[in-house]
């Protein structure tokens, strides 16, 4: 199984270093790419090349604006067939932003897990939130 994670912020830096110190088969993306730099994973292009390699996409973003650009931007998630994929949106943000992206990544075959993350860096580092 490879495992996606989109967002390299403190949280899902941690996390993407957890995995890949267990051996996950990872694939990641970020805004800014230099942010990937030194972890033990593939670096994708777009968010839409990244869900094309993965079974299961770990999404934690910093706030609506970001999930706006992940999803729907130029090679956004959307943008390609999720069948088969399994989306987790880990971002804490308003419940109706949320529920409103279930539908949509299901119109394009995904499913949908809502997931939001409290806690901090030290946890996810040891696997524990």
């Amino acid at each position: 199984m490879t495992v996606g994670i989109l967002g390299l912020g403190k949280m899902g830096r941690a996390m993407a270093e957890r995995l890949a110190e267990d051996g996950v088969d990872l694939v990641v993306w970020n805004r800014s790419p230099g942010k990937a730099e030194g972890l033990a994973a593939k670096v994708a292009e777009t968010p839409a090349e990244l869900a094309e390699t993965c079974d299961v996409i770990l999404s934690i973003l910093s706030d609506d604006a970001a999930i706006a650009t992940v999803y729907d931007g130029d090679g956004g998630l959307l943008s390609t067939d999720l069948a088969g994929k399994t989306v987790v949106e880990m971002t804490t943000t308003a419940p109706e932003t949320t529920r409103a992206l279930e539908p949509r990544v299901q119109a394009v075959g995904g499913h949908f897990l809502e997931c939001p993350v409290g806690g901090t860096v030290g946890p996810a580092l040891k696997g524990a939130l």
